[in-house]
């Protein structure tokens, strides 16, 4: 299945020259081509001082950008492992001529680790550009980010601005929109690439809940989790659980695509029933009775339809019910071992800089007066020596306290097993799908 990730970041001063080294994997960056493979790079509308050293325009910006400035800005988008690489680099080069053109300068890479989770490639590209547009004046590396002129162009910087907007300060609201509508281009230009290679995979850029899809989605792990081999396996089966459960559900949608109307349509007939139950009966007429006295036939009375009670969905099977918990539970374990280890990173380095300020304080310590005036130093000894030993015991209880919360967050990543007993992290698992979803609980 073709995968669909597109994210925006930006970088500030003293981030841009590293991070387009990272990208060209120069330098200490390098890679082993046994892991990696660099499949294409490419630069576009740099200044002429840059054009044959790139990475010298951002370690300009780095250098005369200001402090709490952008130096760079980057899309990190994941590319169908499904098309060829020469594909991939006609579709790279075509969503940067579409988004980028000859506004901003530019580069690109295309990144291919050979072994992702499930075994096959991973390629993405890391599109990184100026905020600074191109306007045709020529301007130096310490001119290019001055701050722009509109009165006179040539004395000031080249202008920030990017997207329709140009710089315009956005909304929450309009942040978001601009966002999707980038993602959804990107999705039409890549399943239009796969069209044309012959492929039947498509990108789906939208969010579960825009799909009409009711799933949670799962937080992202940091690469120092995949580490733990009992957590990647989790991890891999609970995504596999996840895409079966995504393919139900489109399945589901395309045999009743409206399911608001059939309830909605439900409600109605059992209203419409309802009333017709509830309307009185009319005794019958004295010409009705002296007629059947007399032996004259009278019409039948026209007939009310007849409403069906609406037929009761059988329960799921059992099968099925656990298939779904144990989906949805997994989902939760995952989520919330996601968090641990976003807490634990925090807490493993709150105490590093803990034993950092107990080192500091171990070198503050007063040292005992000797020689002749060793009496007339004594007491300011005595007194200075009594409020290091205070500080001394207040780091040494804060040193525990770290210590037994690193030790508690290591009792939620700890790997279940089959004869696992009181793990927290999969009590506290249980809890939030006993909120989320009671009924799948009781089943």
């Amino acid at each position: 299945m073709a995968i669909a990730r597109l994210k925006m970041k930006t970088g500030g001063a003293g981030k841009a020259g590293p991070h387009a080294s990272y990208i060209f994997r120069e330098g200490h960056y390098a890679r082993d081509t046994t892991l990696e493979r660099l499949d294409a790079t490419e630069t576009g509308n740099m200044p002429s001082w840059a054009v044959n050293d790139p990475v010298s325009f951002w370690r300009a910006a780095d250098a005369h950008e200001r402090v709490n400035g952008t130096t760079y800005r980057e899309m990190e988008i994941a590319i169908p492992r499904e098309l060829s690489v020469d594909d991939r680099t006609a579709l790279v080069r075509e969503f940067v001529a579409q988004e980028i053109g000859d506004r901003h300068a530019y580069q690109w890479a295309i990144h291919t680790p050979l072994s992702s989770s499930d075994g096959g490639e991973q390629p993405h590209v890391h599109l990184m550009f100026s905020e600074r547009q191109v306007d045709g004046i020529e301007r130096g590396p310490d001119h290019y980010f001055k701050r722009a002129n509109s009165k006179a162009p040539e004395r000031g910087g080249a202008k920030k601005g990017y997207g329709a907007h140009g710089g315009a300060w956005l909304s929450r609201e309009d942040a978001s929109e601009a966002m999707k509508a980038l993602r959804g281009r990107w999705e039409g230009m890549a399943n239009d690439h796969l069209a044309r290679a012959g492929r039947e995979e498509r990108i789906d850029m939208r969010s579960y809940v825009d799909r009409g899809l009711d799933i949670t989605p799962a937080a992202r792990l940091l690469p120092s989790a995949w580490r733990d081999d009992a957590q990647r396996s989790n991890v891999i089966a609970f995504r596999r659980a996840v895409g079966e459960l995504v393919r139900a559900e489109e399945a589901g949608q395309a045999m009743l695509p409206d399911r608001d109307a059939q309830i909605i349509d439900l409600e109605y007939e059992r209203a419409k029933r309802a009333e017709v139950q509830r309307e009185p009966v009319a005794p019958p007429e004295r010409g009705s009775l002296l007629a059947a006295a007399r032996g004259e036939v009278t019409p039948p009375a026209p007939a009310v339809p007849e409403i069906l009670a609406p037929s009761v969905p059988a329960p799921p099977a059992p099968d099925v019910v656990i298939q779904r918990w144990t989906a949805a539970h997994q989902r939760q374990l995952v989520a919330v071992q996601a968090k641990a280890r976003r807490v634990m990173g925090h807490a493993e380095g709150m105490e590093r800089r803990h034993r950092g300020r107990v080192e500091d304080h171990r070198r503050q310590k007063p040292v005992a007066p000797k020689g002749l005036l060793m009496a007339f130093k004594q007491a300011s000894y005595e007194t200075a020596k009594k409020a290091w030993d205070k500080v001394a015991d207040g780091l040494w209880r804060r040193a525990q306290q770290l210590k037994q919360r690193v030790e508690k967050l290591e009792d939620y990543l700890r790997p279940i097993e089959r004869h696992t007993l009181h793990h927290p992290g999969d009590a506290l698992a249980h809890k939030k799908l006993e909120q989320q979803d009671p009924q799948l609980v009781k089943d």
